[in-house]
């Protein structure tokens, strides 16, 4: 079972924002479009996954947030709700570090669900 990574964030994610994350953080990752263009997958050097990132989403009701994590701080109206699934292992517990990146780069609020 991968580890689920929810971002809830006050602007959608960009590739862009992918792009400068990646410099930062692990500039060996490489990116493809994956599901027609509706999601990402970060990639190291043999063209493992690390993270897929799926596109934003507009949270226009906050009560959905709690109502999927069970308990969820107040959500500003027009945040954004952006998915990610990293792998178990090393490759994983690399893809959640740049979630992690990226979430403070966004100024977004993180969730990690690694079944412990």
């Amino acid at each position: 079972m991968p580890r689920e990574v929810m971002l809830v964030s006050p602007t959608p994610l960009t590739m862009r924002d992918i792009a400068a994350a990646g410099a930062e953080r692990d500039p060996n990752l490489g990116v493809r479009a994956i599901a027609d263009g509706n999601a990402v997958q970060l990639v190291d050097e043999q063209g493992v996954a690390v993270l897929t990132i799926e596109n934003s989403r507009r949270i226009d009701d906050s009560g959905d947030i709690e109502r999927l994590l069970g308990s969820a701080p107040v959500v500003p109206p027009g945040s954004w709700w952006i998915d990610a699934i990293a792998p178990w292992g090393t490759a994983g517990a690399r893809g959640v570090a740049f979630a992690q990146h990226l979430a403070t780069e966004l100024g977004a609020t993180i969730w990690i669900e690694d079944g412990s």
